[in-house]
């Protein structure tokens, strides 16, 4: 009999607001066999046909994305008129109103045409002494001297660590929004730096690796009716809080917000969830940090109650819990297909755990960890997530492809990370 550490049981849905989480040290033996057959994936695929069912798979994505937006009403563009045409185009309305009265009255065309008293009267003037309505100019405009030498100042920008802030100190009567669209109008933008270390970083896997993971997801989505796929993972959830400033009334000042601290005692939650290019299907939260004897308990939960079809395959990392030797011959891990040492850009659950920790610093103050692991079980299962799940699915198929064409370019060049 073995026993896990103390842990929630698994969720494969969301909580009900009244019901409460249990931290408990739960007891279970390996689970002999399982009514589905793990998946195998062949080797021997050639590069190009691999890429198909890759691309296959994206343009049937594709095409799910845009049949939804077909079904979206459209919005109607309009093209923004300035600000000066528009004045114009009221003074001319108001120069026909007081042209067609019998007898003059400003107030009513302040009424019928929703203009001020001013503009009306500033109108009236104009006709009597210029038989028409003036044109608006913009006030404050700067002289064209002025904006000639702001423009010389970015057009001297391209190549220089030169900011806003920079700009806005030589040429002070210009406001920081006005540079910044003046200098978007040039076809600027404001982008990340390439960063370079002085010491290159070497990555933990190989190409080969690489192209045996693509290798494998890419037969599993090709054969999506017949074999279920998921991605594994732990991930952590620190409970202090980290935001210096809170929306608040003035009048009612929220003295239990305070930075960095929220009346708990424990740093963080530990969680192990399990996805398919659909959503969240399994989690469970620990107090501590993950063992193997507790990733063997969720994994032949989830196995259990889960969906699936003739064929299983799970994608994990390479974690030391996840390939202890006290598990390793345990039927659950015999699904696992692990990933290539440090190779995030292929397990898709880890794209998910960004939109859940935005979620969980977020949350609403509570007082003990069992409200804490409520409120992070239902950000798992929020229905929001079946949405981001679909573009999380499109940017898998992209990534694997990436990988795909990357590495075997480096394999065809003879650049392999094993000679560097």
């Amino acid at each position: 009999m073995k026993s896990t550490r103390e842990c929630s049981r698994v969720y494969f849905d969301a909580i009900g607001p009244h019901e409460k989480i249990a931290f408990e040290k739960r007891q279970y033996v390996h689970i002999p066999s399982f009514e589905f057959k793990p998946f195998k994936s062949s080797p021997d695929i050639d590069i190009n046909e691999i890429e198909a069912m890759l691309k296959s798979k994206e343009r049937q994505l594709r095409e799910l994305k845009d049949a939804e937006q077909a079904t979206k009403p459209r919005r109607l563009l309009r093209c923004k008129t300035p600000w000066a045409t528009r004045i114009d185009q009221k003074r001319q309305f108001v120069a026909q109103m007081l042209q067609s009265q019998d007898q003059l009255n400003l107030a009513e065309v302040c009424r019928k045409t929703g203009c001020s008293y001013g503009l009306v009267k500033r109108v009236y003037s104009d006709l009597l002494f210029m038989g028409r309505p003036g044109t608006y100019t913009v006030p404050n405009e700067k002289p064209i001297q002025t904006v000639a030498a702001l423009d010389n100042s970015i057009a001297q920008i391209q190549g220089t660590y030169m900011t806003i802030s920079d700009l806005k100190r030589q040429h002070p009567s210009f406001s920081r929004r006005w540079i910044a669209r003046r200098m978007k109008r040039t076809g600027l933008r404001y982008h990340l730096m390439t960063k370079k270390t002085k010491v290159s970083k070497r990555d933990r896997y190989t190409k080969k690796e690489v192209l045996q993971i693509v290798c494998h997801l890419a037969q599993v989505l090709a054969n999506d009716d017949k074999v279920d796929s998921y991605y594994v993972d732990e991930v952590h959830f620190p409970l202090n809080q980290t935001s210096a400033r809170h929306w608040t009334i003035p009048d009612q000042p929220a003295d239990d917000l305070l930075y960095n601290r929220r009346p708990v005692n424990d740093v963080k939650l530990s969680a192990i969830a399990m996805c398919d290019l659909k959503g969240f299907v399994a989690v469970q939260i620990y107090l501590n940090d993950i063992r193997s004897e507790d990733f063997l308990f969720f994994m032949q939960q989830a196995l259990s109650s889960v969906p699936r079809k003739n064929k299983v395959t799970v994608l994990a990392d390479n974690a030391s819990w996840h390939r202890a030797a006290n598990i390793s011959s345990a039927k659950a891990i015999k699904y696992l297909h692990f990933n290539a040492p440090g190779l995030f850009l292929s397990n898709a659950i880890e794209n998910s755990f960004s939109f859940v920790r935005s979620a969980f610093r977020k949350r609403p103050l509570v007082s003990s960890l069992e409200e804490e692991a409520h409120l992070l079980v239902n950000i798992f299962y929020d229905p929001d997530n079946e949405k981001r799940f679909h573009g999380i699915a499109r940017n898998h198929i992209r990534s694997l492809l990436y990988l795909l064409r990357h590495n075997h370019m480096m394999l065809a060049t003879g650049n392999d990370s094993d000679e560097d």
